[in-house]
């Protein structure tokens, strides 16, 4: 098992349309620490009245990022049905379930104690589509 080796481009990463039909939530979330380009899995936890998306790490899936933010920026998280670009060499099997790694906000090829169910679909070798939010083990 390994964490696959992310996508590293700049600016929008997630497919337009799948995103249109896809659960988001843009509500009174802000990043509770900085969050790289789109693709990182998060969770959401209490923060007052707003929920803090992090890395997702102990908590429960909630979807992916779609940009990178800033500590206390307003942030929007795309769940089940978001086709992105997770991947920049190609290495993504098509057909393959991949997980929420161990190690916050990173993807693996093989499950998890995180993840054993598998969060994530290859649809291509460079793009993943989110296929389940929620507890995976």
């Amino acid at each position: 098992m390994a964490d696959i080796p992310q996508s590293t481009k700049k600016g929008v990463l997630i497919d337009a349309t799948s995103a249109r039909f896809a659960l988001q939530y843009a509500g009174d979330n802000f990043a509770g620490v900085e969050m790289p380009a789109g693709g990182t899995p998060v969770e959401v936890r209490p923060g007052g009245r707003n929920g803090k998306l992090y890395p997702c790490g102990s908590g429960v899936f909630a979807g992916i990022t779609p940009e990178s933010k800033r500590t206390g920026q307003p942030s929007t998280y795309f769940g089940t049905g978001t086709v992105f670009h997770a991947s920049d060499d190609g290495s993504l099997v098509v057909g393959n379930l991949y997980y929420v790694s161990a190690t916050p906000g990173r993807i693996a090829d093989a499950p998890t104690a995180k993840d054993s169910k598998g969060a994530f679909f290859a649809v291509t070798p460079n793009d993943l589509q989110v296929i389940r939010v929620g507890s995976l083990t």
